[in-house]
């Protein structure tokens, strides 16, 4: 809407098949691929099996690696009975592992809810709630804050739970 209320209309240069040229001819449009993330990093797996796939800090994994620590992450969830459709949760900064459940997840057909580490109970319990989680993977603590503790008062059946997941 502009300052007099009125809705505001794409100028008439730039009418619907104008942009699309302009569009097309700055960005050509790519085919769709039919492939899954996990079928997608098990053909690089296979065909640059050696080639870095992932560096992080002082880690460094090639592909073939890297697929390997998926495959046992999703038939560790997979015995967790997380299945196809669940929401999993990751509470977590930045790592390794954030990355091998991505993959994981993906791979079993789970759903990945990313929750940003400095949430405190509140905001957890209502992400939790609204985003219907049936598992949280989470550090045990992120720049000074008790994660433990602050995941004890949206989830009070869990507080005994110890709140690490630690990865292979």
């Amino acid at each position: 809407m502009n300052s007099t209320g009125e809705i505001c209309s794409v100028p008439d240069f730039l009418t619907s098949a104008s942009r699309r040229a302009s569009v097309s001819a700055s960005h050509p449009v790519m085919p769709l691929v039919e492939i899954t993330i996990g079928e997608a990093l098990r053909q690089q797996a296979r065909k640059n099996g050696d080639a870095t796939a992932l560096i992080f800090a002082d880690d460094e994994i090639d592909y073939a690696t890297l697929y390997a620590r998926v495959d046992v992450l999703a038939r560790a969830l997979i015995a967790l009975g997380i299945q196809a459709g669940h929401r999993v949760a990751v509470m977590s900064p930045n790592a390794v592992e954030w990355v091998l459940l991505e993959y994981a997840l993906a791979r079993i057909g789970a759903v990945m809810v990313t929750v940003n580490p400095a949430f405190r109970s509140q905001e957890l319990g209502y992400l939790l709630g609204q985003g219907k989680v049936s598992a949280l993977f989470t550090v045990r603590a992120y720049r000074r804050a008790d994660i433990a503790e602050d995941i004890a008062a949206p989830l009070p059946d869990h507080a005994e739970a110890d709140p690490v997941c630690k990865m292979p």
